[in-house]
């Protein structure tokens, strides 16, 4: 954001609140809709929602391994991940619209954030009985933006929310408390400081999100308690050799 990009993120399917990064207060977060202009039931939502897109049932390109190389098609799919893409292409007319060199000498890099939030989220199209405090101000509106005046000065832009390694990741938990977090940060980062901690912790929280299997295994390792001796058997309860398969490489090179 200080370097001038609009950073913008998915609020995250089928768990309903919403997840790292998007929680972030300077991070426009971006909900799901249908074509009924309804939220997707499967569409996480809460106040730190900024806008909301289309995200049910929409055309999506698709790529899978023939026996001659790529095979690409067109399918229907769902997600908040498409609602974000579809809202990234808005904010690229936006800044081609004005151009983006322009907007850096009005207001400077670091606003632009600010400056675009603003925008999207008073232009947003808002249909009757929609709940603003779920999903944002209303549905994304790319001829609104567009044909909205610039402001004479930046807005400021809304404070990160500062969670701590422990909170962001106790909410993906059972016992979603931050006591249990720290058991699971210990046993997966064996030794890791504060700042490494912070490094992994939304990566483990979105595999403990999407995988019920690697979900409930740290559970169980974590409640079973876990001393030297049962490290083996620790291994084996908490997934890891599935955590590796789908972690980053410096996360998976990390992992107890």
């Amino acid at each position: 954001i200080d370097d001038g990009l609009l950073v913008l993120a998915a609020a995250a399917n089928q768990v309903g609140f919403v997840v790292s990064p998007a929680n972030y207060a300077e991070v426009g977060a971006v909900a799901a809709t249908n074509i009924r202009d309804e939220p997707w039931s499967g569409s996480s939502h809460g106040q730190l929602v900024d806008v909301s897109a289309p995200g049910e049932s929409v055309h999506t390109a698709r790529a899978r391994k023939g026996p001659s190389g790529p095979v690409y098609s067109v399918g229907r799919s769902a997600g908040t991940s498409f609602s974000v893409a579809l809202t990234a292409g808005v904010a690229a007319l936006w800044l081609a619209h004005h151009g983006r060199d322009n907007l850096i000498a009005k207001y400077g890099k670091a606003a632009l954030q600010a400056v675009f939030i603003d925008l999207v989220r008073k232009s947003a199209r808002r249909p009757t009985g929609w709940d603003s405090s779920q999903y944002g101000t209303g549905i994304v509106d790319a001829d609104a933006l567009l044909a909205r005046p610039l402001p004479a000065v930046a807005p400021p832009l809304p404070e990160g929310v500062s969670l701590s390694a422990e909170e962001r990741l106790a909410a993906y938990l059972p016992a979603q408390s931050p006591d249990q977090a720290t058991a699971v940060l210990e046993t997966l980062l064996p030794g890791a400081g504060e700042d490494e901690r912070d490094l992994f912790a939304g990566e483990l929280a979105y595999y403990l999100s999407q995988d019920p299997y690697v979900r409930a295994a740290v559970a169980v390792g974590v409640t079973d308690g876990l001393d030297s001796a049962a490290a083996g058997a620790a291994s084996t309860a908490l997934g890891l050799a599935r955590l590796r398969t789908v972690a980053s490489p410096s996360l998976a090179a990390r992992l107890g």
